[in-house]
């Protein structure tokens, strides 16, 4: 849901705009997971040939394998056939899959349009402020346990936060066709939110209940963090462009955050108040660890970006509509996960990104 309105200023600033958006987004994920046994096998039969309606009259060709030709079949149609018993997976990390992830996000704003005359030069771009405030909300389940032993607890956190992310974007487009883009501000990405789920895939070491320290301690785990915060940068953005032909530029910008949070995995202290245990024997202590995404402080990203498009219509008419283009970037990370420890590139981030494309558009 979106609402604004806009009124004209005249002078440097164009116009004045002031609104709000809301936006409500919710995931869920169920999981159907069975095994497989043949129905009516009461004296101990494990297997029966296949019936020949659902055979394949090819086989699969392994032979990249060394397999040669191997058998094929319907296995869709075995299911619907009735074939099977079908009993429902009950280990705990199917359990664990099943989980809901409620976000509601609201941003009032305020922007200052600029359009303005400077000499030769057009200034536009705006500059303003959004107050963003957000209600995150998952339910799960923590589960531990196989067959069974299973054991399982319902379990629902959340958080709320607000931020303020104030913006300047300047773009000067000078004689023959020179542009200059310049950006300043706080910026916000938000978690993926399958990683703010609420279950956990815990265990329960019965034979450290007495454990008196988290050393050795009985409980551990893995799963989501439903009070996961989002990657929160002040960054700094130039670019200048050259722009030639209908359709052929050539660019360079740089770029520079300073990440307030970042998201990564981190093993992470966790309260097990309430969770089931095995036996009857109550544990010395309710802490873990487990392996959740969590957000770090501090840390930075910068680096470089070339990119480009060349019409070869610019060296004969015969060519109109063929063309390249292409991109190289080059980024560095440093954070600092634990306190104390050497900085490390953020994980799954490529130092050296490039793309080239031949096309033809007519």
């Amino acid at each position: 849901l979106r609402f604004g309105v806009e009124r004209d200023l005249g002078g440097i600033f164009r116009s004045a705009e002031v609104g709000f958006n809301y936006t409500g987004r919710v995931k869920r994920l169920t999981p159907n997971e069975f095994l497989l046994g043949l129905k009516g096998n009461t004296d101990g039969t494990t297997s029966v040939p296949i019936p020949t309606e659902f055979l394949y009259d090819r086989g699969a060709n392994l032979g990249f394998l060394g397999l040669g030709s191997t058998i094929a079949y319907d296995v869709q149609g075995l299911l619907d056939s009735g074939i099977y018993n079908q009993v429902r997976n009950p280990n705990a990390d199917v359990n664990t899959k099943r989980w809901r992830v409620r976000e509601d996000v609201i941003t009032g704003y305020l922007q200052l349009n600029i359009d303005t005359q400077l000499g030769t030069n057009r200034l536009t771009g705006n500059v303003g402020v959004q107050i963003v405030n957000t209600d995150q909300r998952s339910d799960g389940i923590a589960s531990s346990g196989r067959v069974t032993g299973v054991l399982s607890t319902p379990i629902s956190d959340g958080a709320s936060y607000l931020y303020a992310l104030p913006t300047l974007n300047l773009v000067m487009r000078g004689e023959n066709d020179f542009v200059a883009r310049f950006g300043l501000g706080r910026q916000l990405a938000r978690a993926k939110m399958n990683d703010m789920r609420a279950s956990i895939d815990y265990n329960f070491n019965q034979a450290q209940v007495n454990c008196p320290d988290l050393s050795c301690s009985p409980w551990s785990g893995s799963g989501g963090n439903p009070r996961l915060r989002p990657w929160i940068a002040d960054g700094v953005d130039l670019s200048l462009e050259k722009y030639f032909a209908r359709d052929g530029y050539v660019s360079v910008a740089g770029y520079y955050k300073n990440l307030k949070s970042y998201i990564y995995q981190q093993q992470q202290l966790q309260d097990f108040t309430g969770f089931p245990i095995r036996g009857t024997q109550e544990p010395l202590i309710r802490e873990g660890f487990v392996s959740i995404w969590s957000n770090g402080e501090g840390g930075k990203l910068y680096g470089f970006e070339l990119a480009g498009a060349l019409p070869f219509s610019l060296f004969t008419p015969a060519l109109e509509g063929f063309g390249l283009q292409g991109s190289y970037s080059f980024t560095e990370s440093e954070i600092e996960p634990n306190p104390g420890d050497p900085t490390e590139p953020l994980p799954g981030l490529s130092r050296h990104v490039w793309n080239a494309t031949a096309y033809f558009e007519r």
